[in-house]
């Protein structure tokens, strides 16, 4: 009776974990983004996308990881969160890098927001896929989650109006601060 409780446990501490990390991979990207626009109130991402991040892309999973067998063996909760802190900013750093300051002036804003916005899900999907003690038939559901996010992307896009920033869109006010031009 006490194994299934610490089970639990770490079941919970699991999800606890990822959903602080996948919220902080995504605010972090948002904010060294906030950097390079000079916090003039450009958003990286739409107010769907982010609500879809939450609510459909990253969600899944988390729901689907409760029903995982045999959750990883208990390592030192003491430094976990701290680890899973660390292991996001690393990733929402690489995601910049590539992602926002390989494109030029001339580059669409909506173009490096939805393929910033495609290797967060896909960043996010794939550690959870690695940190998965053993893959099950409910995993199924999570795999497709980044071409499924890549196809609704697609159909959202095609929409007029609802990519909206509130103003002209541009990378350049940034970009010359850094001394990029």
């Amino acid at each position: 009776l006490l194994d299934v409780g610490k089970l639990a446990f770490a079941r919970v501490f699991f999800i606890a974990c990822y959903c602080f990390y996948k919220s902080f991979v995504l605010a972090l990207l948002q904010a060294l983004f906030g950097f390079l626009s000079l916090f003039s109130g450009v958003s990286l991402f739409s107010t769907l996308q982010l609500m879809l991040y939450n609510v459909l892309f990253t969600s899944l999973p988390v729901v689907l990881r409760v029903f995982d067998p045999s959750p990883p063996p208990t390592r030192s909760f003491r430094f976990s969160l701290l680890l899973w802190i660390a292991r996001a900013a690393f990733q929402a750093v690489v995601v910049f890098l590539f992602c926002v300051l390989l494109a030029d002036e001339a580059s669409d804003l909506n173009l490096v927001a939805e393929s910033a916005y495609l290797a967060v899900v896909a960043t996010v999907s794939l550690t959870l896929l690695c940190e998965s003690s053993a893959p099950t038939i409910l995993w199924a559901f999570a795999v497709p989650a980044v071409p499924f996010s890549a196809v609704v992307l697609f159909v959202l896009s095609s929409i007029p109006g609802v990519r909206e920033f509130g103003g002209t869109p541009s990378l350049s006010g940034g970009l010359a601060a850094l001394g990029a031009t």
